[in-house]
């Protein structure tokens, strides 16, 4: 289950908001997070500022687009009523690239894929894992589980 989406649109501290973010963590009983590789080295060490062990995704996220499909297109996935993840999951493409397929947003300027892609992470994750996990983003997405394990996907500009 998705139940908590946070997102903000820049202009922003990316310090703050992950201070932010490790405050509402906390809330979850969260001490690491999973996240892709955009500005992952920034995010790390201010992750580790704020009490918050930080890990690269093995995945791609093209590759966690296409493990969570079939948690959602099987009813098994619960997200949270979010008109932005809605449009984002929506707007999403997918085509065959050097013949691998590829889920992407569309290749326009306005496009936008953040909280898709951080609920995305939050599900692949979860079926990665042999226990339930929760799951945050910066564009924060909480998968709830069972209290003993908590891990976090997260995505950073």
């Amino acid at each position: 289950m998705i139940d908590l989406i946070r997102e903000r649109k820049p202009r922003f501290v990316a310090a703050d908001v992950i201070a932010e973010y490790a405050n509402i963590l906390r809330c979850y009983g969260v001490r690491e997070i999973v996240s892709d590789k955009f500005a992952a080295g920034f995010s790390s060490d201010e992750w580790a500022r704020n009490g918050v062990r930080f890990h690269a995704c093995d995945n791609s996220t093209s590759e966690n687009y296409l493990r969570a499909l079939p948690l959602l297109t099987s009813t098994r996935a619960d997200l949270a009523d979010n008109t932005t993840l809605r449009t984002q999951l929506s707007g999403l493409e997918r085509r065959a690239v050097s013949g691998r397929e590829v889920v992407a947003h569309a290749r326009t300027a306005s496009a936008h894929d953040d909280v898709a892609t951080a609920v995305a992470g939050c599900l692949a994750e979860a079926t990665a894992q042999p226990t339930p996990m929760i799951g945050l983003e910066a564009a924060l997405a909480a998968v709830s589980g069972a209290p003993r394990t908590r891990t976090v996907f997260s995505r950073h500009y």
